[in-house]
């Protein structure tokens, strides 16, 4: 029989809602409302839930939790029936809730190099979103040939990154600096035109920094 758990990481059921199916195809594995303690007694005898705990720890230590402020957690695993759509839905999520009220959420997936002949992914695990590991560093050779990329893609394939014409500043940009210059936050003035980069990500739900 299938863990309780973690399915052994297979989808069981679409995913429903307002009398209809959510993504065509879609399936799910959800559980709401987990303890802690199910989780490691699962993985005393589940393959799947010790890969789950020993990822869990892992991102707990990082964020300076502590396994006793855990209060409950959801697992939400998306799953998608053949033939495999490239639009598909196979997100495999993990939400928190911690003990003073706050939450926070993990996502698992594979990275690029697990798909080689090499790698240990079990055949039987169905399908599991693809992405690349990110340096622990943003100063790191390994963060600045993603940084690299990213430009050269933007430069290659995006009309208007590519574009030859410089572009009016914002009223606030980042000055980085050549070497080992000192970083600036600096205020251009009124209509000063130049090339720039701008940069979307998520740093969670707290606001830990503003340059007012």
């Amino acid at each position: 029989m299938p863990c309780h758990i973690c399915n052994d990481f297979k989808g069981s059921r679409g995913i429903l809602g307002k009398g209809k199916a959510v993504g065509l195809g879609t399936r799910t594995h959800r559980k709401v409302g987990l303890r802690w303690n199910e989780i490691t007694a699962s993985a005393e005898s589940c393959f799947t839930c010790d890969i789950l705990t020993r990822g869990i720890r892992g991102s707990l230590q990082q964020r300076s939790i502590n396994e006793s402020d855990i209060r409950s957690f959801t697992i939400l695993f998306y799953y998608v029936d053949e033939p495999l759509e490239e639009e598909s839905d196979t997100n495999k999520e993990l939400r928190f809730h911690l003990a003073d009220g706050s939450r926070f959420d993990m996502e698992l997936f594979i990275t690029e190099e697990a798909e080689g002949p090499d790698c240990t992914f079990p055949s039987d695990w169905e399908t599991f979103p693809i992405s690349q590991r990110t340096s622990p560093r943003t100063d790191s050779d390994a963060a600045m040939a993603t940084i690299q990329g990213w430009i050269e893609e933007c430069l290659a394939d995006h009309e208007f990154c590519a574009a030859a014409t410089e572009e009016k500043l914002p009223a606030r940009v980042i000055d980085v600096g050549l070497g080992s210059s000192a970083i600036r936050l600096v205020e251009p003035p009124p209509g000063t035109f130049g090339r720039y980069i701008c940069l979307s990500h998520c740093w969670g739900r707290e606001q830990i920094i503003t340059t007012t």
